[in-house]
């Protein structure tokens, strides 16, 4: 039986005469930590963005819990969540009042943002300014905002990328959680040791 979530099919994308992604193909099991593994430049964040919508002329197919993932369908694009480049926030605003805004953008209940905000390690800090976070607490602020409407998969690319050793801990310790809770989640990265560390399966 083949219990992989999303299946990659022949992707290829092109940028101008530079062959981004060449035939591209492979399965992400459900319930996984998946490692897309690569250097630099090697196309990974390409291919999250295409994932997340970001681009949209590319070529193969994507086959979501067994349907064929369309360009344009919302429905399944909000069974995922999204951490592709460092997150943005309002710096003068709480943590908490961040994610109220993206609360009501994406109808989700207020409720939700206390859960999010624990998961993260963040409770204590939600009524403080994001200005006053590490580089490390807005990663996980980050990763707050993409649970906030509850996805099955959450894709990463580079978590790790600019976090102190404590940082890392932190977010290797969050996303197993996540695996834990049930979640499929998919990260790039260009160092084996993350995926040694983290992950399930990898390509």
């Amino acid at each position: 039986m083949n219990n992989s979530i999303i299946q990659f099919k022949n992707i290829e994308k092109k940028y101008s005469n530079t062959l981004a992604l060449d035939n591209v193909t492979f399965d992400i099991p459900e319930n996984s930590i998946f490692g897309i593994l690569g250097a630099n430049g090697s196309g990974k964040s390409t291919l999250m963005k295409i994932m997340a919508g970001l681009i949209r002329d590319w070529k193969g197919s994507i086959i979501y819990d067994g349907a064929l993932f369309k360009k344009d369908d919302i429905l399944i694009k909000n069974e995922l969540g999204f951490l592709i480049e460092s997150p943005t926030f309002y710096e003068y605003l709480s943590a908490l009042k961040n994610l109220k805004i993206l609360a009501r953008i994406s109808n989700v209940d207020f409720e939700r943002i206390e859960y999010v905000l624990d998961i993260v390690g963040l409770s204590k800090r939600a009524n403080d300014i994001v200005s006053s976070f590490s580089y490390g607490m807005k990663q996980r602020l980050g990763i707050a905002q993409v649970l906030l409407h509850n996805p099955k998969i959450i894709v990463l690319d580079e978590p790790n990328n600019g976090l102190d050793p404590n940082g890392v801990s932190d977010m290797i310790r969050l996303i197993k959680n996540m695996k834990s809770d049930g979640k499929t989640v998919c990260i790039s990265t260009h160092n084996l040791k993350d995926v040694e560390v983290m992950c399930t399966d990898f390509t």
